[in-house]
């Protein structure tokens, strides 16, 4: 409660998300109020200021409960009822006896000797508070076509809003209405018979399952108690049948995405602000609702068993996998017919080599589904670490969700070992998503870690609209610019730690070479920065932190022949970047990389370009090629010279 002018202002917070904020007029101030009844019932609070009553929904147990006063002036006194809270609202609320009569979608229902009871308050309650979302839902939405016949299940244990609401929008419609509280129960069959609403039928579950299972028509599913009473019987009816099915509910833990995509339209809501939506108006063009997995696989008989085992071990139908197989040498395709050819989860696509980014695209361009994965081949992920980020993704909306990743070394006697984001993100605030702690974190972070594209879950919209692909010419650390690239257009993600990504360490990965290929952070860099400048960003500093630090650490593994030469190529291009960035770019650049001679290459190539006007130009000249194709080619031409 926080007193604001001539009102207080009241509201409630649960699992970090505010509800619907109260405004109460109030000449005086709150401290010179006697004081402020709480009044705990069950899910109800009740508070009582000055005889005004307000409504609230808490999870509250009198066993487990801490209560503590934040501000001046305020103290609390704890009083344990000796008598359950009456039904006169009378006894609660002096000023408003009872609640003669409610308006629900537009009309107004008599409550008759029902006026006095607590449940008619949480009638009002709802027709105030949780109208408006169930009327956008219907709203937005072709649940039947002209002609044909449309039914209403009801189901909730003791809210009859949804039911009353139904009956009134569609009044040449059949409302079967289950309900298992008896109080609710009552309070329905008199506003039914005061307000002569014949199109409403009490009945039981049997009665609501047959219709659900051989009824004809469209059928829309309602309130909390859906997939509590019916869950098994939705899952088991034919694709024809759920696709004429609509389902509006409130759940406490999430329902998995796969068996709920062939309805016609949907809205499940849970606490925290996650909702799961379909809407048949607008579909997904010709993209299926599911997960593809693309693994780029070169030679990876030694680990993909074990890698593409680990991603179909999600017991789900709509989490699927396409492997690339690069032009493999080895034992790569025997081993994937072999041990999944029975699984028709798995897709197998075959190319002639062009490199781990070439496949990768190949295999987007090949996949039908609404999100994508990427997967090095010689991973592994923990059970059900796709499945759950394929829901979260659909909760939530995000164009990119991810997991946790640590490292794998099966050389080692123990051979996990955790991230810096262990550390790095143990005191970050967290929500719930079912039973799983969640974190959102921004553009900032993820360009500063580790390249991690593997771990994320990724809109296909989202990658296609802005035109994020892997740039095929770089042969490796192809990674790095889609990681800045889509994190950058993306702005945040939400990110499960507890999942974990197994992230393989061993002698043949390209990370540990000391060749050539390191030449491609320059190519791949002068595209992002390049990208900068035609997108007119304005965050190039976390850019120029990524790229300084890559740099660096391309540095330190470098075999000794090749670092003068990378470092003259990366000296060309940050003094690209500095004449377009100005001087704070190159302090931050000169922070980063401390080799003793890259302030040497640094300054002679300013000095070079001293003469030239410095502008936003310059990261779209290409300057000199540092490609490592361009590198063997001049160094094939001088031993022929």
């Amino acid at each position: 409660m926080q007193p604001e002018h001539d009102y207080i202002a009241i509201n409630s917070m649960e699992d970090g998300v505010w509800g619907a904020e109260l405004s109460i007029p109030h000449e005086a101030a709150i401290a010179h109020d006697e004081s402020i009844i709480v009044w705990m019932t069950g899910p109800r609070i009740y508070v009582n200021i000055q005889g005004r009553v307000s409504l609230f929904y808490m999870n509250f147990s009198s066993d487990n409960h801490t209560l503590y006063a934040a501000g001046k002036n305020i103290s609390y006194e704890w009083r344990q009822a000796k008598l359950a809270l009456p039904h006169r609202v009378s006894y609660l609320n002096p000023t408003t006896k009872s609640v003669s009569e409610v308006k629900v979608s537009g009309r107004v229902l008599k409550l008759g000797s029902a006026q006095y009871t607590a449940m008619a308050h949480d009638l009002l309650h709802e027709c105030e508070y949780n109208s408006s979302r169930y009327i956008g839902f219907l709203g937005s939405r072709i649940l039947y076509h002209p002609g044909d016949s449309f039914t209403i299940i009801d189901a909730d244990q003791r809210s009859i809003y949804l039911c009353l609401a139904a009956s009134i929008l569609f009044p040449h419609s059949r409302i079967m209405k289950v309900c298992t509280d008896e109080e609710a129960k009552s309070l329905l069959q008199i506003i039914m018979l005061e307000n002569r609403v014949e199109n409403i039928e009490l009945c039981g579950i049997t009665e609501t399952v047959d219709e659900l299972r051989e009824g004809r028509g469209a059928i829309l599913l309602q309130g909390s108690l859906v997939f509590d009473l019916m869950g098994d019987s939705i899952e088991g009816l034919s694709s024809a049948r759920k696709s004429e099915l609509s389902i509006y509910s409130e759940i406490e833990s999430p329902v998995q995405t796969g068996k709920v995509s062939q309805l016609r339209n949907l809205h499940l809501q849970m606490s925290g602000g996650w909702a799961l939506q379909l809407n048949g108006m607008s579909g997904h063009c010709d993209r299926k609702r599911q997960l593809d997995v693309i693994v780029a696989a070169y030679n990876a008989g030694a680990y993909i068993v074990q890698c593409i085992g680990s991603i179909l071990d999600q017991t789900r139908d709509d989490v699927r996998v396409i492997v690339v197989d690069d032009g493999s040498k080895d034992n790569t395709r025997s081993l994937l017919d072999s041990e999944f050819g029975h699984d028709e989860r798995l897709t197998v696509l075959y190319k002639e080599n062009g490199g781990c980014a070439s496949a990768r695209n190949y295999g987007r361009l090949s996949s039908l589904a609404s999100h994508i994965a990427f997967v090095d081949a010689d991973d592994f992920v923990s059970p059900g670490f796709f499945s759950t980020l394929y829901d979260l993704a659909n909760y939530s909306g995000c164009e990119i969700v991810q997991g946790g990743f640590d490292f794998y070394d099966a050389s080692k006697s123990e051979p996990y070992r955790q991230s810096y984001e262990e550390e790095y993100y143990k005191n970050w605030p967290r929500t719930k998503f079912g039973d799983l702690d969640v974190l959102r974190i921004g553009f900032r972070d993820m360009a500063a870690g580790q390249p991690s594209i593997w771990r994320r879950v990724y809109r296909r919209d989202f990658l296609d609209s802005k035109s994020i692909f892997f740039r095929e010419s770089i042969r490796a650390y192809d990674d790095y610019s889609f990681q800045l690239l889509s994190t950058h257009e993306a702005r945040d993600a939400v990110f499960v730690p507890s999942l974990k990504y197994h992230y393989r360490q061993h002698p043949d990965q390209d990370v540990k070479s000391g060749d050539v290929r390191h030449f491609n952070m320059v190519t791949m860099f002068h595209d992002v920065f390049a990208s900068a400048v035609a997108n007119s960003w304005d965050d190039v500093d976390v850019f120029l932190e990524s790229m300084s630090h890559s740099l660096q650490w391309s540095i330190s593994v470098l075999e000794p022949h090749l670092k003068d030469q990378f470092m003259a190529s990366s000296a060309k291009l940050c003094a690209r970047i500095i004449k377009s960035f100005g001087k704070n770019a190159r302090s931050i650049i000169i922070d980063q990389i401390n080799h003793p001679n890259f302030d040497n290459y640094l300054d002679e190539e300013l000095a070079r370009l001293s003469a030239f006007p410095a502008g936003a130009f310059w990261p779209l000249i290409a300057g000199e090629l540092s490609h490592p194709d361009m590198l063997r080619m001049r160094a094939a031409a001088r031993r022929i010279l």
